[in-house]
C-alpha cells in the first residue's frame, strides 16, 4: 500500500519557490507490506549540526512498538528505511510513525514528522516547515507548522534569522532574536523584529530548532529585498 502526500499549504510554497532554499522535516513515503513491515522515505536538514535521524512506531496507546525504534546516520535527502517487527499488525491495528533529528551527544529525541498508519494505508502527514513571507527594514514575517507531538517532551521550539544561505544553530541568531512556538499555536504565522536595519541584497536563511537549536528541523534561505 503506498501513498505520497503533503499538505496543500506545502505543495504551493514548494512549488513556488527553487526547492534548494526550503529545507523540511517531512516523511515524504509510507509502504507497508504484510502485516508487519513498513518502508518508509523521508527528509530532514542536514547542514546544520544533525547528524543523523531516529525513527519509530506508536500504537494508538502512545506506546513504542517493540523493535521499531532505530537510529541512523545521515548525509543527505531523501533517507530511506524499513522498520519490521511482530508485534505489529497493519492489518487492523492505527499506528503513529514518527521522524525526527538524531543529534549523537544525547539520546533525547523529538519528534518532527509524523504519518498515520490505518488498516496499512498512511491517512495523516505531518511536517516540520518555515516558509519566509516577507521582509520590512527591521523585520521579517513568516509562517509555520510543526506537529504537535513534537513538544511532547517539553520541547522548546524557536524560530530565528541566521546570515548566509546555511542552516545553523541559535547561537547565531541575529541580534539573539528568536520566536517561540507553543503547542497552542504550532500552525500558524509570526514577525521577529530587530533594533538594525538588515542589508539590502543580502542572503539571510530563517531557522526552526529545537533544544536550544541544537537540531534543527526546517530552514528557508532568500535574499531580503
Amino acid at each position: 500500500m503506498d501513498l505520497q502526500l503533503k499538505e496543500l499549504s506545502t505543495l504551493y510554497k514548494e512549488f513556488n519557490a527553487d526547492h534548494k532554499w526550503i529545507q523540511t522535516t517531512s516523511i515524504t513515503q509510507v509502504k507497508t507490506s504484510g502485516r508487519s513491515m513498513l518502508h518508509f522515505q523521508a527528509e530532514l536538514p542536514l547542514d546544520g549540526s544533525n547528524k543523523g535521524y531516529f525513527v519509530r512506531i506508536k500504537d494508538e496507546h502512545g506506546n513504542i512498538v517493540k523493535d521499531t525504534y532505530h537510529q541512523r546516520a545521515a548525509t543527505s535527502n531523501p533517507v530511506t528505511g524499513t522498520i519490521e517487527s511482530n508485534d505489529l499488525d497493519f492489518r487492523s491495528q492505527i499506528y503513529t510513525l514518527e521522524f525526527g533529528p538524531h543529534f549523537t551527544a544525547t539520546n533525547v529525541n523529538s519528534v518532527g514528522a509524523t504519518a498515520t498508519i490505518i488498516q496499512g494505508r498512511p491517512r495523516k502527514f505531518e511536517s516540520s516547515a518555515v516558509y519566509y513571507n516577507m521582509n520590512l527594514p527591521k523585520a521579517v514575517l513568516f509562517e509555520y507548522n510543526v506537529p504537535p507531538s513534537i513538544f511532547d517532551n517539553n520541547t522548546d521550539v524557536k524560530i530565528y534569522l541566521v546570515e548566509g544561505k546555511d542552516i545553523k544553530e541559535e547561537r547565531y541568531a541575529i541580534e539573539n532574536k528568536v520566536f517561540k512556538l507553543s503547542k497552542s499555536s504550532y500552525i500558524g504565522d509570526g514577525e521577529i523584529s530587530f533594533q538594525n536595519a538588515l542589508d539590502h541584497g543580502k542572503t539571510y536563511t530563517l531557522c526552526m530548532g529545537i533544544f536550544s537549536g541544537v537540531r534543527q528541523v526546517a530552514g528557508n534561505t532568500f535574499i531580503w529585498e
